[in-house]
């Protein structure tokens, strides 16, 4: 029965439509420079199945020669968080070469409802192209002759060969005091006085370490001319190419007027993100602002912190360690860093945070730049409760994890005890339950046998979730339930970084979940926070029991484990 279930759900899928509303259609090239007797690369793709006859190609051939056209259909059902997702898609690849030089537009294309954009292709004349009549020959570039210290510059390697050259074979670029990072790597053919020659373009992104000589050196590469392949391998013609080393200035960097250190970048942005509306807040509610700054040309490592919340009164604030991300184009690096910071109100009225700013080097127009964060205002209502501080921490700090009850603090969560007896009397009990527990499960690690079919983490996470219902039954306070769910939601491997009540929210696809959350992380803000009513309890159960119901075959199989695909070489092999 189990069987016939799934092939029932599997043809299901597979019959329904694959037309669908709102479909995407893109068009990419490979580059958008060329020369009359270069080819280019054209692809289009729409995400869905169609006709591969459905791609009119009429208007492109009044400014290119088609060459070739290879259109491809792909079809595939993935399980995303226990759900069959359907994708298809249908990709034409077109080789094209301009029939003239100057300006030119690869035109729209049309398919259905979809629309794809216009692209602008540079075409220089072949007659100013360099030309070369040697086997093999390369010629390495840079598009800066003067740099600064840490400043982005890219280097070109371009290797030319007859079409008879094949098993390329050269070295990556390394430069003595600089660090040097392969971006792309492009193929192509050139037409030479009716000669055909395959190109391979190279690309570096280089930051000098120092001021004074930058030299790029000598870059040899090899091929073999007329190859032949035999039991003894590759047969032929050795030949040989050499680039001539490339000098470069690095210059000491300019003075700022507002002594910022020294960050340069192509292009720099800065806008916040809240968690909340930040015009309808309650006392106690917490927000979370993240603030993402992106610089292009730069390593995430070299974009400046930005400072946390400044002292305002009736604002307390915690922030989150910064999280940083670099990504590669064919133009150079895009770097991120994302600051988060969690805000929480005692009182009622409106708050205004204070702008920010970054002071910034452009490499486009070589001068100062500053990126503004303008001033946000935060408008609370609601009565503040009263809460004694000092008695607070005292009473948390004698709490199992009391790492984490403080780190609420910091975030402005308040907590209300009435003598220090109860408290020092349950982290009694709670110590022993987890000491107990801690034993019985080292025992039984050591005198079972995990089944072959078990996942590695299937014990601890049904152990945290017994724990977890044993204190939503017990109708234990706020912050150890809270404990709980955050003990239970790290053993599901829902992210790569500790999860928090905010981080499950947005990680799970349950608007009745994310209340109930919302719900229990409130209490901890309120005066009469210890008590939880039945209703908000029987919620949390059930719509957590709902979730780990619905995870629970993606937890058995290990749908979270993750694959990386390998990068091809950036260099001729």
């Amino acid at each position: 029965m189990n069987r016939f279930f799934r092939y029932t759900i599997f043809l299901s899928l597979m019959s329904l439509s694959l037309n669908s509303v709102g479909a995407t259609l893109s068009s990419t090239v490979n580059r958008n420079q060329v020369s009359t007797n270069e080819t280019l690369t054209l692809t289009v793709s729409i995400d869905e199945q169609v006709n591969t006859s459905s791609l009119d190609l009429s208007e492109l051939e009044k400014d290119f020669e088609v060459l070739g056209t290879s259109p491809q259909s792909r079809s595939s059902i993935n399980i995303v968080n226990g759900r069959s997702v359907q994708e298809a898609t249908t990709v034409w690849t077109i080789t094209l070469v301009a029939k003239r030089d100057g300006q030119l537009t690869i035109p729209s294309f049309n398919i259905g409802a979809a629309k794809s954009q216009a692209i602008t292709i540079n075409v220089s004349n072949a007659k100013n192209s360099r030309s070369s009549n040697l086997p093999l020959d390369v010629k390495v570039s840079s598009n800066r002759g003067t740099v600064y210290p840490n400043q982005q510059f890219i280097v070109t390697v371009e290797l030319s060969a007859q079409r008879d050259v094949r098993d390329l074979g050269g070295p990556q670029l390394a430069v003595a005091d600089a660090d040097v990072e392969p971006l792309d790597q492009q193929n192509f053919q050139r037409v030479d006085n009716g000669i055909a020659r395959q190109i391979v373009v190279l690309k570096y992104a280089v930051f000098a370490k120092k001021t004074g000589k930058l030299t790029i050196p000598i870059l040899t590469y090899t091929g073999l001319k007329n190859a032949r392949r035999s039991v003894f391998g590759n047969t032929g013609d050795q030949v040989i190419a050499r680039s001539n080393p490339l000098e470069l200035e690095v210059i000491d960097v300019p003075s700022s007027s507002s002594n910022q250190a020294w960050f340069s970048a192509d292009d720099l942005s800065i806008q916040s993100k809240w968690s909340a509306d930040i015009s309808d807040l309650k006392v106690g509610q917490p927000v979370t602002r993240t603030i993402t700054i992106v610089a292009k040309g730069q390593h995430a490592s070299a974009i400046p912190p930005i400072s946390g919340l400044t002292s305002i009164d009736g604002l307390k604030s915690y922030k989150d360690q910064s999280q940083l991300e670099t990504g590669k184009t064919s133009e150079g690096f895009v770097a991120s860093r994302v600051e988060s910071e969690a805000i929480v109100a005692s009182k009622a009225g409106e708050f205004t945070l204070p702008p920010l700013s970054i002071q910034w080097w452009s490499n486009d127009s070589e001068s100062w730049q500053t990126a503004t964060l303008e001033a946000e205002t935060l408008k609370v209502t609601g009565s503040a409760a009263a809460v004694n501080n000092t008695q607070n921490q005292s009473a948390l700090s004698e709490l199992p994890n009391s790492n984490a009850v403080s780190s609420d603090l910091e975030q402005g969560n308040t907590y209300r005890t009435k003598t220090a007896l109860p408290w020092q009397i349950l982290s009694g009990a709670l110590a022993f339950i987890v000491l107990f527990q801690f034993f019985l499960l080292r025992k039984q690690s050591k005198g079972a046998r995990q089944d072959s079919t078990e996942k590695p983490n299937s014990t601890s996470e049904k152990s945290a979730w017994t724990q977890l219902e044993r204190t939503i039954k017990n109708r234990d306070q706020a912050n150890v339930i809270r404990e709980a769910v955050l003990s239970w939601a790290n053993t599901l491997g829902l992210s790569s970084e500790p999860v928090t009540l905010y981080k499950l929210s947005a990680l799970i696809d349950s608007k009745p979940l994310s209340d109930a959350l919302n719900a229990l992380d409130r209490k901890l803000y309120q005066a009469q926070g210890e008590k939880l009513t039945e209703q908000l309890l029987s919620d949390l159960r059930s719509e957590l029991s709902s979730f780990r119901s619905r995870t629970k075959r993606g937890l058995d199989i290990g749908e979270n484990s993750s694959q990386v695909d390998d990068l091809k070489p950036l260099y001729p092999s």
